[in-house]
């Protein structure tokens, strides 16, 4: 054989070599060559290792081909792990967590819905895994619990503490826990299945809110529990003095207590306005929490060291202080005892029977903050048509129905059934205190004097909007008159503006007018309350904030919330010079229609074509709340929405990824 021969075999055997060895690269290799990804291997179409989790699913295809992932490993060189960045894998069965992660979020709020189970390398140092559920690496804190794991619960002997949210939002029926858990932290339950739980003898303390939103009426303590006792499914301290939870959906419309209670909050009880009689245990020294109530009687023992009652309201023994104001209470003329100095108007938020109220000799002040929960101070009231007070009283004044101080420069107290349908506001009147005004039963016309200042507004572009509610829950107000020396304010055809015309401030609730060209002075527009007249609302080229009311307490309301109770609107129209919103075929966008601001309550159509430009819906209740809609069709080649469990996902500008969109009575479609 020659020397060219055998340079021609080496040469052929090479090229055999280098292509085995390229081909085994690329089986090693194997999807991620295909992929071409950094952030994530194909190891089969079922399996996926992720390099980086914070993958950007804006693309709908690879949220596609995310949904047929049945199992997830991490192959990251970060120690945390955050699994509310795995949502997209809505069809994952388990998790693999490497050695290197030490730290994991909970996944309470974002649950992946058919996950079986955590898998945990032996080697890492901070979990473990059994039977699929997650545990701390010396295995005596449980973690997290799979949200499609069995249904029926175990917790595995060994655990001390089930921590925060281990079980949030898991859908099982039963748990067994076993002796040795000395705590359960917040929320661990929460939105479960459990109607029923049994608690061991080593269980000592309730983190807050452990069972919150589950449908639970019973929690059993074991006997021998020297900390806790529980009685018809409640559980106290062993010594009964403090109650330290009532079951969920535990609901009693008699609310007989153990006679050793000496701290009662009520809003621990969460169907607390079911209760129609309490009786006062005779050792309670504090009850708090009773302003959402719907009792019809109070029973108290006369020798009651702490509590008296006067006119079927519970006070203080010295009649100081008012603590349960019983809503229902079958007597509607009420007197409030002569030794009362301050009212607490947070205790009148809900709805009560009283329909003439005698304010004391002593009173001097009222007192209350605006809660979340309420809109107005004393705003329980509702059928309060006529206000008395002691003739005694040095501090205040009653004229006309009305409760002013005794200068007559503030408006305190306008009874929300007051029968009158006009008010004037006095001249000598500078303000209008305790959010009175906002909210009056017959009320059609309101005359502001020189100096009145209805409510405190600032206009903050950039921060939200904070503007008054006067007016805003009177159903019969026609119109504001105001008069032109008010620096405050000026009235245009019975509709509030600001002085300088700039913020629309109310638009009356009653005000007829079918049509309603905006002022084109204005630039910021209110309309949180109800109309249900206006058909057309035309906006000029000056508005660029478009919102309903928001309270000084910073209780700001939804931009979208907008025109939501003008169930007669129509249409909206734009002036096509406004730089800041458009509308096609009646309906109102931000300019690009990338924002879908307001669909009018009372459009007609049953038919609507999302844009597919529209990536936010500001307040999908604009498009429920409309009877007459019944389908709405989403563009199949939009990059911002797609349509998934009859549902409208939508990829919000705020957001990495897609948010759903649920919708009541519409059916939704793709063309």
């Amino acid at each position: 054989m020659n020397k060219r021969k055998i340079l021609m075999i080496i040469g052929i055997l090479t090229l055999i070599i280098f292509c085995n060895c390229y081909n085994n690269e690329i089986k090693v290799m194997g999807a991620s060559a295909v992929n071409n990804n950094p952030d994530y291997t194909f190891e089969n179409e079922d399996t996926i290792i992720l390099h980086n989790t914070s993958i950007d699913t804006d693309n709908k295809d690879l949220l596609t081909k995310f949904e047929k992932v049945k199992h997830i490993k991490i192959d990251t060189t970060e120690t945390y792990l955050g699994l509310y960045e795995l949502t997209c894998f809505t069809n994952a069965i388990s998790i693999y967590i490497p050695a290197n992660i030490t730290s994991i979020s909970s996944i309470s709020t974002y649950p992946l819905p058919n996950l079986k189970e955590f898998l945990v390398d032996e080697k890492n140092s901070a979990y473990s895994s059994i039977n699929g559920v997650l545990y701390n690496k010396s295995k005596d804190r449980l973690i997290l619990y799979p949200y499609n794991g069995n249904k029926d619960a175990v917790v595995e002997a060994g655990t001390k503490i089930i921590e925060d949210s281990a079980f949030n939002n898991v859908p099982i029926n039963s748990v067994i826990i076993p002796e040795g858990v000395i705590l359960i932290e917040s929320e661990a339950f929460a939105k479960t299945n459990l109607t029923e739980i049994s608690l061991p003898t080593s269980f000592r303390s309730f983190y807050s809110g452990i069972f919150k939103n589950t449908p639970l009426t019973k929690v059993i303590i074991s006997e021998k529990n020297k900390s806790l006792t529980s009685i018809d499914g409640v559980v106290y301290s062993k010594d009964k003095s403090y109650l330290y939870y009532w079951p969920e959906e535990k609901i009693v419309e008699s609310l007989i207590l153990p006679q050793e209670l000496t701290y009662l909050d009520c809003s621990m009880i969460k169907h607390f306005n079911k209760v129609k009689q309490i009786t006062i245990p005779d050792a309670l020294t504090a009850i708090i929490g009773t302003a959402d109530n719907r009792i019809e009687q109070i029973f108290v023992n006369k020798q009651h060291p702490y509590f008296k009652q006067y006119d079927g309201v519970l006070y203080s023994s010295d009649y100081k202080n008012l603590r349960l104001y019983p809503n229902q209470n079958k007597d509607t003329d009420i007197t409030i005892h002569n030794n009362l100095e301050v009212f607490p108007m947070e205790l009148f938020c809900t709805e009560n029977t009283t329909k003439v109220l005698t304010l004391p000799k002593n009173l001097r002040k009222f007192k209350g903050k605006l809660k979340p929960y309420y809109r107005v101070l004393l705003g329980g009231f509702v059928n309060l048509s006529e206000l008395k007070i002691d003739r005694d009283n040095k501090l205040f004044v009653i004229e006309n129905g009305v409760l002013y101080n005794k200068e007559k420069t503030q408006v305190l107290w306008y009874p929300i059934d007051l029968p009158a349908k006009e008010f004037k506001i006095p001249e000598t009147v500078t303000n209008v205190d305790n959010d009175q005004l906002v909210k009056q039963n017959h009320l059609e016309k309101l005359v502001v004097s020189d100096n009145c200042k209805l409510y405190d507004f600032v206009n903050d572009y950039d921060y939200g909007i904070y503007t008054i509610p006067t007016g805003t829950d009177c159903p019969n107000l026609k119109e504001f008159v105001v008069s032109k020396e008010n620096p405050y304010y000026i009235s245009v055809e019975g509709v509030l503006l600001s002085k300088d015309k700039s913020v629309l401030l109310v638009y009356p609730s009653a005000k007829t007018d079918k049509v309603y060209q905006i002022p084109d002075t204005v630039e910021v527009v209110a309309f949180g309350n109800e109309n249900h007249y206006l058909q057309t609302l035309k906006i000029p080229q000056s508005v660029h904030w478009f919102g309903d009311v928001s309270y000084t307490d910073g209780e700001n309301h939804n931009y979208g919330d907008a025109l939501l109770y003008f169930s007669a609107l129509k249409e909206i129209e734009v002036d096509p010079t406004n730089q800041f919103h458009t509308s096609i075929d009646g309906v109102l966008y931000s300019n690009g229609t990338a924002v879908l601001i307001a669909y009018p309550v009372g459009k007609t159509n049953s038919n609507y074509y999302l844009p597919k430009e529209v990536d936010d819906i500001y307040d999908v209740r604009n498009l429920n709340y409309n009877p007459y809609l019944k389908d709405i069709y989403i563009d199949s080649s939009s990059q911002c929405q797609y349509l998934k469990d009859g549902d409208l996902w939508i990829k919000k500008w705020y957001h990495n990824n897609f948010q759903p969109i649920h919708f009541d009575n519409i059916t939704l479609h793709t063309y």
